[in-house]
């Protein structure tokens, strides 16, 4: 859960042709999460295994925004 959001990531399951961004060496969907602390969350999220893409920062239209990857290569 983030911020009481519940989802989940499946695993990749070939015979279905359902492939995680690794085994195609790129993304097929990028996710997008509002929450109220993004500094917060992505901090959870490097520490639970993903990588920063790009920091969070403020952009001029108002959002705070940032970018990670998680361990399986989702975006």
């Amino acid at each position: 859960m983030i911020d009481g959001a519940l989802f989940h990531v499946h695993e990749e399951k070939p015979m279905a042709g359902r492939l995680e961004p690794r085994s195609i060496q790129g993304t097929t969907a990028l996710i997008g999460l509002f929450v109220a602390d993004i500094d917060q969350v992505m901090q959870r999220a490097v520490t639970a295994g993903a990588t920063v893409i790009s920091p969070a920062r403020t952009y001029d239209y108002g959002y705070r925004q940032g970018e990670i990857k998680d361990p399986f290569g989702h975006v």
